[in-house]
């Protein structure tokens, strides 16, 4: 890994009014060479016609729950989902006492019933999709207006495509396609395929290092990687890369991964994606570095912290490539 610090000016606070006006810069693994263009102009550069561009279709949960007058302000539900009972994030743990309730709204409240590791377990009434359903907002990142959500978000902290409710933070490549660009993959000749990956709390906690996640492959993705003729396999965003590896490895399509994806890694099924520009010391920042090498890696990223690119979840991207 090797260090940097973004300047607050260069973490995205907001998403752009378009998705594909995000900056892109394109990697080239065996060159060494850095393309800057707009996301959509290096879309129609550097997609090719045979490509198979995967994308995770996990949709963000509503998780985070504004508590009403309390010094703690809010906490996160981290699952499971259905039910009564879940894990949360909750600052200053170690405060809390059994049996400490907490109200959200007037029909909605939760009481801490015991800790697991970094995680507070709460009961929640009348349940925990009900308190989601009728109180809950999108988890975007403390770095983010300091987790503060606004309207916009709502929408904004998914992709397009979304559909499978179940991750705590947004797979966030999938950000810069809205429905044109991806009607123009198919004007170029490549091909989408869909899976499932839902994103957990290793995502923003890297000191609990890689969490396991759940992930699911449909078969007709499955059939269409497998029967490629020509082109690339190229994932949208780093939790499509653990998903499609972890099959890679495993055969089996569906299941829980804790893959860890880092240096010496040989890649078997991805050969290009989409990512963000992550935080130091991060997961998938040890993926971009297991891919492009480290020199590599510290050159994109060190130009684009000159060039003055967004960094992190509503930010700029790269295209990382042969």
């Amino acid at each position: 890994m090797f260090s940097f610090q973004v300047p607050k000016e260069l973490i995205a606070q907001f998403p752009r009014k378009n998705r594909t006006d995000s900056r892109n810069l394109a990697v080239f693994r065996s060159s060494g060479k850095l393309l800057e263009g707009s996301f959509k102009e290096n879309l129609e550069r550097f997609i090719q016609k045979g490509d198979i561009l995967v994308f995770n279709n996990s949709k963000v949960v509503n998780a985070r729950i504004p508590i009403l007058n309390s010094r703690f302000q809010d906490l996160l539900i981290v699952g499971p989902f259905e039910g009564f009972q879940a894990k949360v994030l909750i600052k200053n743990l170690r405060k809390l006492k059994i049996g400490d309730t907490f109200e959200f709204s007037q029909n909605c409240w939760g009481q801490f019933i015991g800790r697991d590791g970094h995680f507070g377990v709460f009961r929640f009434y009348p349940s925990v999709r009900e308190v989601i359903s009728q109180v809950g907002t999108p988890p975007i990142p403390i770095y983010v207006r300091k987790g503060k959500a606004n309207q916009q978000d709502f929408e904004r902290y998914n992709n397009v495509y979304s559909s499978i409710e179940g991750s705590v933070a947004a797979p966030t490549a999938g950000f810069h396609f809205d429905e044109e660009a991806l009607s123009l993959l198919d004007k170029l000749g490549a091909k989408k395929g869909f899976l499932t990956l839902h994103i957990g709390v290793g995502a923003f906690m890297p000191q609990l290092g890689v969490s396991e996640e759940y992930y699911e492959i449909s078969q007709e993705t499955c059939d269409l990687i497998t029967n490629k003729d020509r082109g690339r396999i190229v994932a949208v965003g780093t939790s499509t890369i653990r998903a499609l590896e972890t099959w890679a490895q495993t055969g089996q399509p569906a299941g829980t991964t804790n893959l860890i994806i880092e240096h010496n890694y040989k890649f078997k099924v991805v050969e290009a994606f989409f990512t963000n520009f992550h935080m130091p010391n991060s997961s998938h920042l040890k993926i971009v570095i297991a891919f492009l090498g480290l020199e590599l890696t510290q050159k994109a990223y060190f130009y684009a912290l000159e060039k003055k690119f967004q960094f992190f979840s509503y930010g700029d991207c790269m295209f990382c490539c042969d």
